[in-house]
C-alpha cells in the first residue's frame, strides 16, 4: 500500500508518475526491476511484491518480472523526498518532506502523548488486574476464616465427644472389673458346666443341620429319578406314536398299491365290477359281498377277486363269492 492523499498537504500537485498504478497512491520504497530489458516500471515494494505472488509478470506490460529483480528505485525516492507530507497523527500540525518523517516522530509530542497515554492504559489494566487479584486474595482470606471458624468447633465437638467415650469406657471397665470378681467368686464347676451345655447345644445344631442337609441331597436324587423316568416315558411315548404314524403310512401305501394294481387289471379287461350294496358289516370277507356296507369288490372270471375299500385307507384281501355264486 502507497501513501494516501490525506497524508499529503497539496495531493493535486503531485505527479501521476509519482503515484503506483497497483494502489493508485503515492510510492512507498519504491522498486523496478533491475537490468537490462526489463520494463523499468516503478511499484509499491510491497504491492508488487503481492501482484507477482500471482503471477510473475509487470501489471502494466505484462512482461516477466521475478521478486529477485527488484531493487529500490533511487531517482523515484528522491522525487518523493521533495513532497510535503503531514504527521500521521491528527492532532499534529507538522508538515513538511517525507525524507524528514523519521525524524520528526522521534520527536513527535503528539506521539509521545499517545505512547504516555498507552502506558498509562497499559498499567492501569495492569493496576485494574492487581486490584481483582487483591479483592480474590481478601475474599480467600475471609472464607478461609470461616472455614477455621468452622474446623475449631468441629473440634471442640470432637473433643466433648472423646472425653464422653473415655468417660464411657470408664464405666464399661469398672462394671467388666465387677463381672470378673463375680465370676472369680462363682464356682469353676458350674462355670465348666455350663461350657458344656453350651458346646452340646451347638454340636446338637449342627448335627440338625447335617441331616436337613442330607434329606434335602436325597429328595433331590429321588427329584432326578422321577425326571428321568418321565423323559423316558415320552421317549417312549414318542416312538410309539412314530410307529403308529409310520404303520399307517404303510397301511395307506398298500391301500393305494391294491387300488392302482385293480386299476391296471381293469384296463387290461381282466377283471369285471360290482357294486356292493350298502348294508351293516356282519361278517368275516368270505360273506356274500352284498352285506358288506361301503365296499366295492372285483372279481376276476374265476370267482375270486379282491375286497376294495370305499371309505377308508386300508386295503383288505379275501374271498368273495361272484355273480355266478348268486353275489349281487
Amino acid at each position: 500500500m502507497g501513501l494516501g492523499d490525506e497524508r499529503i498537504v497539496n495531493p493535486e500537485a503531485v505527479s501521476k508518475s509519482l503515484r503506483c498504478v497497483i494502489c493508485t497512491d503515492v510510492f512507498i520504497d519504491p522498486v523496478s526491476a533491475n537490468g537490462p530489458g526489463h520494463c523499468q516500471h516503478v511499484f509499491c515494494r510491497s504491492c508488487i511484491e503481492q501482484a507477482l505472488r500471482r503471477r510473475r509478470a509487470c501489471p502494466s506490460c505484462n512482461a516477466p518480472m521475478y521478486a529477485v529483480q527488484l531493487v529500490r528505485n533511487i531517482v523515484v525516492q528522491s522525487l518523493l523526498d521533495e513532497i510535503r507530507i503531514k504527521c500521521s497523527l491528527p492532532d499534529c500540525t507538522w508538515t513538511g518532506p517525507q525524507d524528514q518523517l523519521q525524524a520528526h516522530e522521534d520527536a513527535c509530542p503528539v506521539l509521545a502523548r499517545d505512547c504516555l497515554r498507552r502506558t498509562v492504559l497499559a498499567q492501569q489494566l495492569q493496576l485494574n488486574k492487581l486490584q481483582e487479584e487483591v479483592d480474590r486474595l481478601a475474599r480467600e482470606c475471609v472464607l478461609r476464616e470461616v472455614h477455621e471458624r468452622q474446623m475449631e468447633s468441629k473440634a471442640e465437638r470432637l473433643e466433648m465427644q472423646v472425653e464422653m467415650m473415655e468417660e464411657g469406657n470408664r464405666e464399661k471397665d469398672h462394671v467388666i472389673a465387677r463381672q470378673r470378681w463375680k465370676l472369680d467368686q462363682v464356682d469353676p464347676g458350674i462355670c465348666e458346666a455350663r461350657l458344656q451345655a453350651h458346646m452340646q447345644a451347638k454340636d446338637e445344631e449342627v448335627s440338625r443341620m447335617a441331616e436337613e442337609c442330607s434329606l434335602r441331597e436325597v429328595r433331590e436324587r429321588e427329584m432326578e429319578m422321577q425326571l428321568e423316568m418321565l423323559e423316558q416315558e415320552g421317549r417312549e411315548k414318542d416312538d410309539l406314536i412314530a410307529g403308529q404314524r409310520r404303520q399307517l403310512d404303510q397301511e395307506k401305501e398298500e391301500a393305494l398299491r391294491a387300488q392302482l394294481q385293480a386299476k391296471d387289471q381293469e384296463a387290461h379287461g381282466n377283471l369285471n365290477w360290482i357294486q356292493v350294496k350298502r348294508v351293516d358289516w356282519e361278517g368275516d370277507l368270505s360273506v356274500n359281498p352284498s352285506r358288506i356296507k361301503g365296499f366295492q369288490v372285483a372279481v376276476t372270471a374265476d370267482g375270486r377277486g379282491t375286497l376294495l375299500l370305499k371309505s377308508i385307507t386300508q386295503a383288505a384281501e379275501g374271498i368273495c363269492r361272484g355273480p355266478r355264486d348268486g353275489g349281487s
